[in-house]
C-alpha cells in the first residue's frame, strides 16, 4: 500500500517510466527494484487467495495495484510475469472454480492496463503484439545498433570476447569486467567496453566472466528450487520458492536486478523452504 501511494505520488510531481521506482527512489532503472517487488507481492497474495486463505476483495486490490504500478513505471514485463505468476500458481494448487474466473478476470485487467499504458506512453503501442514480441526476441542491439541485445548476447559476446574453446567454457574470471558507481574503481574491460551495455543482463554479465559452465551452474540453482521439495518444508513456501524460481530464470535474460541489491528480497524467498524445514527439525528435536 505505501509502495503503491509512493508510485502515484512520483507520476504526478512529474516522473515517468524508468524513474518510478515507488519506495525505491527516482533514480534511472530503479525500476528494475520495482519488478521484482511486484513479482513477490503479488505471487504472494494470489497463492494465498489460491490456497483460501486470502479473500478475494484484497487480491482484486493488489492485482489492480500491481499492474497500475506496473503501468506507471513503464515495466512492460510485468503483464507477462502476470499472467505467468497466475498460471503457475493455479498449477501448483487444487483446481477450483474460482481460480478459473479470476484467472479470467486477471487476463481483463492485463488487456485494460496495456491499453492505458500505450494511452500513457505513445511509444509502446501494440507492445504485446505477436509482431512486437517476435521483434523483441530478434533484435541485435538493446539501446544502439553496436551493443547487444537481450536474446542475443551469448553468441555476440562469445564472439567477439571469448575466442577459444577455454574461454568459451571459462570466461574472463569473476571481477575482471567489473564495474563501480565511482568509476576509479572500474575494471580495465568496463571502461574499453561499456557501450556494449553487457551489464544491462544479468546472463550477459554472467557468461562473460564465467563462460558457459559458470552460467550453467547459476541458472541450476534456480532449476533445482523448482523441482526440489524439501521434507517437512512448509507447503506454501516450496509453492512460493517454485514460482519465484521461474521469474527468476526470466529475470536472468531480461535485465540486470538479480545482481542489484533488491535480488537479496528475491533470494531470501528461494530460501524460504530450507528455512522454514530447518524450524521444523528444531521444533521436532525439542519435542522430543
Amino acid at each position: 500500500v505505501i509502495n503503491f501511494a509512493v508510485v502515484i505520488l512520483q507520476y504526478f510531481s512529474g516522473y515517468g517510466q524508468d524513474y518510478i521506482g515507488g519506495i525505491f527512489g527516482t533514480s534511472k532503472g530503479c525500476n528494475g527494484s520495482l519488478l521484482i517487488f511486484l513479482c513477490i507481492v503479488f505471487a504472494k497474495t494470489i497463492l494465498s487467495f489460491m490456497r483460501g486463505e486470502e479473500k478475494m476483495s484484497k487480491c482484486i486490490f493488489v492485482s489492480v495495484a500491481s499492474l497500475l504500478v506496473s503501468t506507471l513505471s513503464e515495466l512492460k514485463m510485468f503483464f507477462i510475469l502476470f499472467i505467468l505468476i497466475l498460471f503457475m500458481a493455479s498449477f501448483v494448487t487444487a483446481h477450483s472454480i474460482k481460480k478459473t474466473l479470476f484467472f479470467a478476470f486477471g487476463a481483463v485487467l492485463v488487456v485494460l492496463f496495456s491499453t492505458l499504458l500505450t494511452v500513457l506512453y505513445k511509444d509502446f503501442t501494440d507492445f504485446l503484439s505477436f509482431d512486437s514480441l517476435i521483434k523483441a526476441l530478434t533484435d541485435t542491439g538493446y539501446a544502439t545498433d553496436e551493443d547487444i541485445g537481450r536474446f542475443t548476447a551469448l553468441p555476440v559476446i562469445s564472439q567477439r570476447f571469448l575466442p577459444g574453446f577455454f574461454r568459451k567454457l571459462f570466461g574472463l574470471g569473476l571481477g575482471n569486467c567489473d564495474s563501480s558507481s565511482l568509476s576509479m574503481f572500474n575494471t580495465p574491460f568496463f571502461e574499453s567496453h561499456q557501450t556494449v551495455h553487457y551489464s544491462y543482463f544479468s546472463y550477459a554479465f554472467l557468461f562473460l566472466e564465467t563462460g558457459f559452465v559458470g552460467l550453467a551452474l547459476y541458472a541450476s540453482f534456480f532449476v533445482s528450487r523448482k523441482l526440489k521439495k524439501l521434507e517437512m518444508a512448509d507447503e506454501f513456501a516450496c509453492q512460493m520458492s517454485i514460482i519465484l524460481s521461474v521469474i527468476s530464470l526470466i529475470l536472468l535474460v531480461y535485465n540486470s536486478s538479480l545482481r542489484m541489491e533488491i535480488g537479496f528480497m528475491l533470494f531470501f524467498v528461494l530460501a524460504l523452504p530450507i528455512i522454514s524445514a530447518n524450524e521444523q527439525r528444531e521444533s521436532d528435536d525439542v519435542y522430543i
